[in-house]
Order: structure tokens, then C-alpha cells, then sequence
């Protein structure tokens, strides 16, 4: 019995009836939520609640099972073996047998939780919805589809105490994601997706702020009507303009809140 036909099998199933836009969702720990399913209906009853988004702390996705088919095309699927995986398990302190925090969804996971955990739904008649991450995190495990700056240079290693983020234009590693999506919401009883780490750059790390500009994303600029190298020479003028200016009116700058992250530029 396929996924799909094993989280329907039951008779008792109840698709949620959706009044308006509101919602209440939890995003839940998996592995926790599965040792006791009646906190479900307690909390639909309590507080409202309308949609549930499970997480595994294994996975890091809501514990898709990837077919044999995404597995074989996979970027991701030697991540055990890689050399930046012992600092990618030190930054965000994923023991074993945690995976690394990688886009879309990585093979070897046993989906027996999740399938409970929606029958579950189900039968009181609760929303699911499918998480999984994409750019944000992990490219320290595969630094060739990290992300540079705007000039080239590589994010790592000043990158690995915020997470490095994966370039967000590379086609084979976007045309991957949207398969591995695509085919849990096949395989899945799922009503929506709460897809996490989609903001390209990591926030708090400056020269992310400023990136990516590799090849992938110079052609995508083009794409859309814009040169990058435009983008470069306007960057490095306005970091030569802020250089010459005087300690008085770089805080004013400063204390104005207008985001000057050409800083990491001089």
C-alpha cells in the first residue's frame, strides 16, 4: 500500500471544514507528538486549534519518506560522508541521528510517524500541512552550491556561526527541491505547505546580504532586466562614497536605521 492509500485507509478520516482564512497551526515536534496523539484533540477543543504543521528533529521536513527514484537523484544523498558536516552538527547542534538541515527532502526516513500522526488529523477533522526547508542553511555540507557574494568571493568560512546559504538560482538544484516537493504532496494526505528557510540570505551574517552572485544568478538577473555587473559597480561606489565620509556623518547614517550593509564591502 502505497503512503498516500495508508494515510486515507481509515474509515473514520474527516477532511477539515474551513470557515473563512483563519487559522490556529501548530508547528509540532514529530518524535514528541507521536508519543501522545490526544493532545490533538485537547488543544482543537482548548484553544481552537486548526491546522497542524509537523516537524522531525531527525529530518528536519514533516518525516517524508523519499521515493527511490528522488533518493537516485539526489545532491544530497553522501551528506554522511562529507567533510563539512562535522561543523554543520557543531553550529546547530544536530547529534546523531539528526541529518543535516538540508533543502527539500533527503532519503533514509522512516515515515511510520507522520502517517500517524495524519490519520490522526484526520479523524477529528484537523488541517495538515507539509513543512520542509530550502536555501537558507547546510551549504557548509556541500560548499559547491554555496552561495557567494556579489564580487565571487565565498561566504565560508566566516558564514559557518550564522548557517550558509545554498545559491538560490542553481537549475539542477531547484529542479531537485521542486521534484522531492512535488512528490510528497503526491504521496501525502496534505493540504498546504509550510516551506521554512526560503529567505536566501542569513539574516544576521552581512555579507549575505550581498549575495549570491555567482554565474547562476548573473543569468537569472539578466533574466529579469538586470545586469549584475551594474550591481557590482554601484556597490563598490556607494562603499568608496561611505568611506569618505566623516565619523559625524557615518552616525548619523548609523543611527538613521537605513541599512548600509556595503560595509562588508571596504
Amino acid at each position: 500500500m502505497s503512503a498516500a492509500a495508508a494515510a486515507s485507509a481509515s474509515g473514520h478520516r474527516r477532511k477539515p471544514e474551513r470557515r473563512g482564512t483563519s487559522r490556529i497551526c501548530w508547528f509540532a515536534d514529530l518524535e514528541v507528538l507521536s508519543a501522545d496523539l490526544s493532545i490533538l484533540e485537547r488543544l482543537r477543543d482548548e484553544i481552537g486549534l486548526t491546522t497542524l504543521v509537523p516537524e522531525s528533529r531527525i529530518s528536519h521536513t514533516s518525516g517524508f519518506r523519499a521515493s527511490v527514484g528522488t533518493v537516485r537523484d539526489s545532491p544530497f544523498e553522501d551528506w554522511p560522508t562529507r567533510p563539512g558536516l562535522v561543523d554543520h552538527r557543531e553550529i546547530f547542534g544536530t547529534k546523531e541521528p539528526a541529518m543535516p538541515v538540508l533543502p527539500g527532502v533527503v532519503g533514509g526516513v522512516d515515515d511510520g510517524a507522520l502517517l500517524e500522526v495524519i490519520e490522526a488529523c484526520r479523524r477529528i477533522g484537523l488541517e495538515v500541512w507539509g513543512h520542509a526547508g530550502l536555501w537558507s542553511y547546510g551549504a557548509e555540507v556541500f560548499p559547491e552550491y554555496a552561495a557567494v557574494d556579489i564580487f565571487g568571493r565565498p561566504l565560508l568560512p566566516a558564514s559557518l556561526p550564522w548557517g550558509t546559504m545554498f545559491c538560490p538560482s542553481r537549475p539542477d538544484l531547484n529542479a531537485w527541491i521542486a521534484t522531492s516537493l512535488s512528490e510528497a504532496g503526491r504521496r501525502y494526505d496534505l493540504d498546504g505547505w509550510f516551506l521554512d528557510h526560503a529567505r536566501y540570505p542569513t539574516p544576521p551574517f552581512g555579507r549575505a546580504l550581498l549575495a549570491c552572485g555567482c554565474q547562476h544568478c548573473a543569468i537569472e538577473c539578466h533574466r529579469r532586466g538586470l545586469d549584475i555587473a551594474d550591481v557590482r559597480s554601484d556597490a563598490t561606489s556607494l562603499a568608496a562614497e561611505l568611506q569618505r565620509l566623516g565619523p559625524r556623518q557615518l552616525k548619523t547614517i548609523a543611527e538613521s536605521g537605513a541599512a548600509t550593509p556595503v560595509a562588508w564591502l571596504a
